[in-house]
């Protein structure tokens, strides 16, 4: 899964939250129109799957959503 969000407040910390057989947070720093690309790695767990999340560059971000 890809998230590609923009935010269109003023600067502060948010917490992306995912839940799998785990929960993954991502605490992450944003300004009023900045783009960020969360990218959310599963991996095989005991009886269900298990994830992470990455923050990734704009670039790599851009490409995996094909903006």
């Amino acid at each position: 899964m890809l998230f590609g969000g923009s935010f269109n407040e003023f600067w502060r910390q948010h917490v992306i939250r995912s839940k799998a057989e785990n929960w993954a947070d991502m605490p992450v720093t944003i300004k009023a129109g900045e783009v960020i690309y969360l990218k959310q790695e599963v991996e095989v767990g005991v009886m269900m799957a298990r994830n992470s999340l990455k923050v990734l560059s704009n670039v790599e971000g851009r490409y995996l959503v094909k903006v």
